[in-house]
């Protein structure tokens, strides 16, 4: 059989190979249809290069297999030790077992004799591993959901320019970025997010025409560039969530629970203070939270007067100041983002009251602060436009 033809039949193998790479997505995923069309440009071009230019086809076939093998590699060896393997790492090993074959058709071309024929070969090489690596480096980039730790920096840095202007916020990232910093707007180099999410900023006017709030719709653009699922996000830094393919608005329900968690402790807290005199120890963390568990978080999760609530947020535990008599008659509970503007923004207070209050800025909260909306600890309320 011609060499030739043998590397244009593993071509077209190749493309309808990368059709089982849509099997590792999901059914309604935008990148099904991209990893098979996009990815499989290199093989139908090598299928309609003609036999004089054969050169250049054998260097895209060869630059192609290069750089799916570097990025398959480490994924497929884990999957392999894990003992199992599912549907997704089948059409994987499929894949790879057709690329491997296009590689040996290419190989067995040989070296061109000629040195035009060289150029060729390199600048398919060239081109190939250029094309494949841009490609996978778009999928990897690409999320179907917002992510929330993208958009607590710039929220962060919106409210300290607020706090150095009276109140006033900027007029669009660009002025914010020339006063606290570029990084305030995108990731620094040393982020591991290789494309952030997209941020469109909408500041909004008082009476006055001056700037005294703003909103932030921030979302994935899939691998088309094209932003379809976006969260929302303003100066009280609560996140507003919606569904895939969906646009969120203040109206919509809180993306973080650490408020509805801080409302059960406040509850269970209050119920125990009502059934119990008050005699000074009724707020005494060690009678209150038993090794048995009358209220969570356990005395046992108390380390040092805080515990840790959820993964980003570390909640303290104090006592109110005495009265003229000396007795304790109350408490209260702060919980604040373990890194202000990386893991979160809002930091919360509680006491016996029942109240949670909330400020977005860098500080610790007191019982000034405005308490949160109800949709913030309850799913089944709206949150108010206003």
């Amino acid at each position: 059989m011609d060499r030739h033809l043998l590397l244009k039949a593993a071509a077209a193998l190749s493309y309808v190979s990368f059709y089982l790479l849509t099997f590792i997505t999901p059914p309604d995923s935008q990148q099904a249809g991209y990893f098979w069309l996009w990815y499989g440009i290199p093989s139908l071009l090598i299928l309609l290069i003609p036999k004089r230019w054969s050169a250049l086809a054998q260097g895209l076939a060869l630059g192609q297999g290069i750089c799916l093998f570097r990025e398959a590699l480490i994924p497929v060896v884990f999957g392999l030790s894990s003992g199992s393997l599912s549907i997704g790492m089948v059409s994987v090993l499929s894949c790879m077992f057709v690329q491997v074959v296009l590689f040996v058709a290419a190989l067995l071309l040989g070296v061109p004799s000629k040195a035009a024929e060289n150029v060729l070969l390199i600048c398919g090489a060239a081109a190939s591993i250029l094309f494949t690596g841009l490609s996978v480096q778009r999928t990897e980039g690409t999320s179907r959901t917002p992510m929330a730790a993208n958009v607590y920096r710039p929220v962060g840095c919106l409210d300290r320019y607020a706090l150095a202007h009276r109140g006033l916020y900027p007029a669009s990232l660009e002025e914010l970025t020339r006063t606290t910093g570029k990084y305030c707007a995108t990731d620094p180099p040393t982020s591991s997010v290789k494309r952030p999410q997209k941020l469109f900023y909408h500041p909004a006017s008082g009476a006055d025409g001056r700037i005294v709030g703003y909103s932030i719709l921030f979302g994935p653009d899939d691998v088309w560039g094209k932003v379809r699922t976006a969260w929302y996000v303003d100066q009280t830094g609560l996140i507003h969530k919606s569904a895939e393919g969906q646009f969120a608005s203040k109206e919509s329900s809180i993306w973080s629970n650490e408020a509805f968690e801080l409302k059960n402790w406040s509850e269970c807290y209050a119920k125990y203070a009502a059934t119990h005199p008050a005699n000074g120890d009724s707020f005494d963390w060690k009678t209150v939270l038993r090794p048995e568990g009358r209220c969570a978080p356990d005395i046992r999760d108390i380390q040092a007067g805080h515990a840790h609530l959820g993964q980003f947020y570390t909640v303290y535990f104090r006592l109110k100041p005495p009265d003229s008599s000396g007795k304790q008659w109350g408490f209260y509970v702060i919980a604040r983002p373990d890194g202000y503007g990386a893991s979160g923004v809002r930091s919360y207070y509680v006491d016996e009251t029942g109240i949670i209050r909330a400020t977005p800025q860098n500080r610790e909260p007191n019982s000034t602060d405005e308490p949160t909306p109800e949709c913030e600890w309850n799913e089944q309320v709206k949150c108010p436009t206003n």
